[in-house]
Formats: C-alpha cells, structure tokens, sequence
C-alpha cells in the first residue's frame, strides 16, 4: 500500500517530471524479454500487450525519441547530443515479439533491437531457465529433488511461492557454474516428463526474424546457447558463442550484427576483449542507469521496467514512469545505502 500511494506522490508533485529533465541529456536502454497476450500470464519477463502499449504511449506523449542500437552507437561515437533517446531491447528470441511487440511498436513509431540466441531459433527447444521451470510446474508430486555437485537437495512444491522459490534457487544455482557443467546437470532430468511448454516461451522462426524491418527492429547477438559468458573457462568456448553465434546469424539474415547483450549480464574483461576482436561496436548489461557520451561502449547500462500481477495495470504504468524518469532508481540507491548504514 505504501508503494502505491508513494507511486502517486511522485507523479502528482512533478518529482518524476523534475527527474525526467534531469536525465533528459541521457539515452536509456529498456530491457525487455517478451510481449504476451491480453491477459495471458507466464513469468514476469512476459509483459502483456496492454501494458506494453501504454507503456510506449506513455514515451511517446512526453516527447522521448526512439532509436535503434545503431542509431545510438552513432550519436554516442560521434559525441552528438541525446534528447530523450530511448532504445527498446528484448532478450533471447521469443516469438511473441515478432507478433505482438513489433506491430505495435510499428504503429507507435518505436525502434529498438532484438537481440537473439541463434542456436534457439527455428527450433522447438526451450532456454534452459525456462526448460526448469516448465519442468517443475508440470510436476504433479508436492516434492522435488534436483541433484547438485553430487549433493541432493529437496524442495517443497505443493504451493506457488514454494514452487517459484525451488525454480529460483535451481536456476540460481545453475548460473553459478560453467555452461558444460550446467548441461551435465540438466541431463539428471532427462528422464521427466516435459508437456507442452507455454506458448510464450517458444523461440522465433529465421523466417520472422527476416519479416522484420532492420530500421526499426534490427538484431542482435545473445551468444549461441545463452550461457553465462564469465564462466566461459576457454578460448574455444568464447569463440563459438561469441564469434560463430556471429557468424550463424549473419548468414541467415544476411547483416551484419554489431551488438551484443550478455546473457543474465555476465561479463568480464576477457569476454569484452573478444567482443571488440570479433567485430562487436556495443554490449549491453542489465546494470541500472542511463547512458551518455562518457558510457563504455561495452558496458552500457539498461533499464528494467518492473510489473507484479498484484499491481492494477495502473499503478504499473505509475512504476514505469517512475522507473522511465530515474526517480526510482535514486530512490532505491538511497533506500540501500541508509539499509547499510543502519547495519554498521
């Protein structure tokens, strides 16, 4: 309740207005992942099409310019001057946004940039996040056991908090090692059975990856199998999902592709030396904050917006506007820096 009435006190006493000509001399970078249907709900990195839509008209009415990557790569080598540019990415390739995001964005006049896992699309497989959590919701036992480092842990299922909680600490954990030892732990689940998967998570065709206008939608690159690039452990590896994930999409739509987007923002300076060697002119992170002239061209910040299915489509647009403007951001960063002093 304090959230929503906060939310309103932004907007009402022109603190998101006064934010947002604070940063207006600054690019921000929305993070996307999927646009699902009205009132279809799978994760909340699927925003539904309502939302979204309200969302771009929000930017639109107080004057933001969309650009594209390569518009924006342009101004900021150039040192040119941003007035309230904002980029739209989406991550990983779902089909639902070649279907339900970009005709929107087309009739909104919205640009962005799609960056893609290659070895996903055009195929029936899942990203491995969500192959464990369809995994686990389609388990009908209230127990769960999953095998790591050849230690058995065992999760309480039988409620929605208690299954989504086993689905994070899965995935959690499973980020924290390299890519070949995560599909050695998926193998132990080889012999479950997997229904049908929610129509949201499945991956766009080539085919509607090549329907889309470059000038408006252009892709990017989100490596060959979305692995977590830091845990990468060789040369090798760093070449097949940097430069051949590169290369296979190149080939099928035949552009070239300038910019990448590290999958679950894992970085490090090693992987942003094969970046610039391959060819690569930006990387985006999923670090909070906005971008300018002085921003690493391989390190740029993003925004994410923020939904909850206990917030009114409203108070999400509130959350949006706060979060669009900087406010919420500072606000946060304040919030964690009294925490820390309240700690000591």
């Amino acid at each position: 309740m304090f959230r929503f009435i906060l939310l309103r006190l932004l907007n009402i006493s022109g603190i998101n207005a006064l934010f947002r000509i604070r940063n207006r001399n600054k690019a921000a970078i929305l993070i996307y992942h999927g646009i699902c249907d009205d009132g279809h709900y799978v994760t909340e990195n699927h925003l539904p099409k309502p939302v979204f839509r309200k969302q771009l008209s929000y930017l639109k009415s107080k004057g933001y310019v969309f650009i594209n990557m390569s518009q924006l790569m342009s101004i900021l080598e150039k040192r040119g001057k941003i007035n309230k540019c904002v980029v739209l990415t989406f991550d990983d390739g779902f089909r639902n946004v070649v279907l339900n995001a970009y005709p929107i964005m087309v009739e909104l006049g919205a640009k962005g940039c799609f960056y893609i896992v290659s070895d996903l699309i055009g195929t029936d497989r899942l990203l491995w996040g969500d192959y464990v959590e369809t995994l686990i919701r389609n388990q009908q036992k209230d127990d769960f056991q999953f095998i790591f480092n050849g230690n058995k842990i065992n999760y309480r299922i039988d409620t929605e908090h208690r299954r989504k909680t086993a689905i994070d600490d899965i995935k959690n954990k499973l980020k924290s090692i390299p890519d070949k030892e995560r599909y050695e732990h998926l193998k132990q689940f080889n012999n479950m059975r997997l229904a049908d998967s929610p129509k949201d998570f499945a991956m766009a065709s080539w085919e509607q990856i090549n329907s889309l206008d470059p000038e408006i939608l252009e892709i990017g690159c989100h490596t060959k199998r979305h692995p977590s690039c830091a845990n990468l452990t060789s040369d090798e590896e760093l070449n097949d999902e940097i430069f051949n994930s590169k290369g296979d999409i190149e080939g099928h739509i035949g552009r070239k592709i300038e910019h990448f987007c590290y999958p679950e923002g894992s970085y490090n300076e090693r992987v942003i030396e094969w970046l610039k060697q391959c060819g690569y002119k930006s990387a985006v992170t999923i670090n909070y904050g906005f971008n300018d002239e002085t921003s690493d061209h391989y390190k740029l910040n993003r925004i994410e917006h923020s939904r909850s299915n206990l917030m009114s489509e409203g108070d999400q647009l509130l959350l949006f506007e706060a979060i669009v403007s900087g406010c919420w951001g500072t606000l946060s960063k304040t919030k964690k820096q009294f925490s820390r002093m309240l700690i000591r």
